[in-house]
């Protein structure tokens, strides 16, 4: 399976560049739903090191793994207007595999997130890898379903997640308030459970 093959490929370049990273989005929330989910991408979010920062690193490993880079673009919190958020590996050749994405800090939740995941090890049979928490994974897809409400597998993760972990609602209460997230009320509801 490709996608398993690139994750230990892509991995293996992270942990000799001596940075902090975790991976997250449908490979992580696979873990903590009840039934894995289909993914054909593999998300990791990136923290800028004394030595690197997060874009250079991103470009470098594609450019290590051989496949075609894409600049992504979000809203940014502070005035709306779009800014570089995360540098993206595309298999050209290869259809059944998306590619890569590198979410970068200027997402509210990334800092955080990686911070936090590297006391999150989870085994995934080749190696322990630093692992966006539950919590700090419903953050980053509320983010991500907020800036585009049509992302429904962002609100079914969500759900999926909410049924099958504990999770942490002071946290998850106070770094919704941090990052200015507004909540439908459907999605408010659902997260304070």
């Amino acid at each position: 399976m490709k996608i398993f093959a690139e994750l230990k490929r892509t991995t293996k370049l992270l942990n000799e560049y001596q940075g902090q990273w975790a991976l997250c989005g449908g490979v992580a929330a696979s873990i903590y739903r009840e039934k894995a989910r289909f993914t054909d991408d593999i998300d990791f979010a990136l923290v800028d090191s004394p030595n690197t920062s997060a874009v250079k690193l991103a470009s470098k490993i594609i450019g290590q793994l051989g496949y075609k880079e894409y600049k992504g673009f979000v809203p940014d919190a502070k005035n709306g207007q779009q800014i570089l958020g995360l540098v993206c590996a595309r298999d050209e050749e290869d259809k059944r595999f998306a590619g890569l994405d590198f979410l970068l800090p200027v997402q509210a939740w990334v800092q955080d997130a990686v911070e936090i995941a590297q006391n999150n090890l989870i085994s995934y049979g080749f190696a322990e890898l630093p692992t966006i928490t539950p919590e700090c994974l419903i953050l980053a897809k509320l983010t991500a379903l907020i800036s585009n409400p049509e992302r429904y597998q962002d609100l079914d993760d969500i759900t999926e997640i909410l049924k099958t972990c504990s999770t942490d609602q002071e946290y998850l209460a106070q770094k919704i308030k941090e990052y200015n997230l507004v909540l439908t009320p459907k999605l408010a509801s659902m997260i304070q459970r």
